[in-house]
């Protein structure tokens, strides 16, 4: 409607001899938005500046009561950031100025923009609330709530070193309810109260760390391992023989890969949604566990594309090690292989994004990740320049060991205690005999304890059951013949 009042006005004016367009479809709706806009600025030269009435300072002849030098619509607008729509609405309907929905315009009586422009720019930075809603998708802003959230909360060692009137500072909320029973108390006594104490009870660095590293370094190739969760290949019922009970047998597979564990959740969580609509099957992926990270203790497995020097070294290492498993091991006999069973939940994640049931490649020790943190934040270290400083460190760590001499001694930073023991100098595994020794006498007294201990049981059942005995009396009854 103001579209066709709009083209009618620009009709007159031409028809006045004015020079104007009525082709221009663009300039026209703007000459509309404008119009509707055009009562809360005003253009000074070349600043443009609110209008009298919608200044932030007072400006009314008389001073104002609490001495705030500042005018009702600033208030106004400034109250609004705390308030939801809602709220908004209902206080400017009690202010004068914001509570009609006809702006008067001389004689003309226009309704609609002017009224929705105002109440739109008054409204426009209102709290938007929560969103009371599950979603499965991962936002780095959620990741900043969790670590300011966890900040938040004080340690519980140094909790427990603070005086009473610092430790009410952390309590957030008290818990009142009645106990429950037959025991007849007063209403002062069956009272509990409960404070709830913003304390963290462990220390969630490493985790938060390495989830912001598995964010940051999305787009390089290096990628952390996860428990996706366990694959069930089947599940029975068996029955024990002479006895009436059942017992279940369960196989299944605790999945690993590598990949980012916020798309790895996505991922399974959608799956399992389309699986919840399809007829119940026993075998397949379970709900439960969600995908968390793996540490191995103060170490996390990695994955990166390594060189073509460094990945026939590890091809090599993989063959090894597949010679030394035995053969059940070496077969997955009746059941799906890994790599299908992870094509289950990631038939949509390519390039990068897929995910990599390889070895870990390395272990990334979590005493590292200090540095690694001192890079990105203080020195602006790219991700592309945090892949190549792991590179390169692993092409190093793999010639040293590579070209390892058992006659040069060396840190155990650089060569493991376990190759440094089981290597001689030509290069083959030696027998630690003392160790072995020491290992065998151990054994041995363990042994001869655990004997001695059923010996001395076994004596003590023996007593206890001849003490248990019912007891007999022989009586002898002598006649004598008088």
């Amino acid at each position: 409607m103001r579209y066709q009042q709009q083209i009618e006005r620009l009709k007159e004016l031409k028809a006045q001899g004015k020079r104007v367009s009525l082709t221009d479809e663009t300039a026209i709706r703007n000459g509309v938005f404008n119009a509707a806009f055009n009562h809360l600025i005003y253009r000074d030269g070349e600043n443009v500046k609110p209008s009298r009435v919608y200044q932030t300072s007072y400006s009314e002849p008389d001073p104002t009561e609490n001495g705030i030098p500042l005018s009702q619509s600033s208030i106004l607008f400034l109250l609004s950031m705390f308030l939801e729509r809602k709220e908004t609405e209902d206080l400017k309907s009690r202010v004068k100025g914001f509570k009609a929905k006809i702006i008067k315009q001389g004689e003309e009586q226009i309704s609609g923009l002017k009224f929705m422009a105002t109440h739109w720019v008054f409204s426009y930075l209102c709290f938007k609330g929560i969103k009371q809603k599950l979603s499965t998708e991962f936002h780095e802003e959620t990741l900043l709530i969790q670590i300011i959230d966890e900040l938040s909360k004080v340690p519980d060692e140094v909790y427990s070193a603070f005086d009473s009137k610092t430790k009410e500072k952390f309590v957030e909320d008290i818990n009142e309810y009645m106990k429950e029973g037959n025991a007849d108390l007063s209403l002062e006594d069956s009272k509990v109260i409960h404070p709830v104490i913003r304390k963290r009870y462990e220390n969630k660095f490493n985790y938060f760390a390495i989830r912001f590293l598995d964010e940051y370094l999305s787009s390089t190739s290096l990628k952390f391992q996860v428990h996706v969760g366990n694959y069930v290949h089947d599940r029975r019922v068996k029955n024990i023989n002479g006895t009436g009970f059942q017992t279940e047998r369960v196989v299944k597979d605790r999945v690993k890969v590598f990949g980012r564990l916020s798309m790895i959740s996505n991922l399974k969580a959608d799956y399992i949604k389309e699986q919840l609509e399809l007829p119940n099957d026993s075998n397949g992926w379970e709900i439960f566990p969600n995908p968390s990270y793996i540490f191995i203790d103060n170490n996390v497995p990695i994955h990166i594309l390594a060189d073509e020097t460094t990945k026939k070294g590890i091809e090599l290492f993989k063959d090894k090690r597949r010679k030394e498993q035995p053969e059940e091991l070496q077969k997955r006999k009746g059941k799906l292989s890994k790599y299908n069973i992870v094509s289950m939940i990631s038939k949509e994640a390519k390039g990068k994004d897929k995910l990599r049931i390889d070895e870990p490649l390395a272990l990334l020790s979590l005493n590292e990740i200090p540095a690694l943190l001192y890079q990105i934040l203080e020195k602006g270290a790219t991700p592309k320049d945090i892949e190549l400083i792991i590179k390169n460190k692993l092409t190093e760590r793999f010639e040293k060991i590579k070209n390892y001499d058992p006659e040069t001694p060396a840190p155990a930073s650089q060569i493991s205690k376990r190759l440094r023991n089981n290597t001689t100098a030509k290069g083959q595994e030696t027998l630690n005999a003392e160790k072995l020794s020491l290992l065998i006498e151990r054994e041995i007294e363990d042994t001869e304890t655990k004997l001695s201990s059923i010996e001395e049981k076994r004596l003590k059942a023996k007593k206890e059951q001849r003490r248990n005995l019912p007891q007999t009396s022989i009586f002898l009854i002598v006649t004598l013949a008088v």
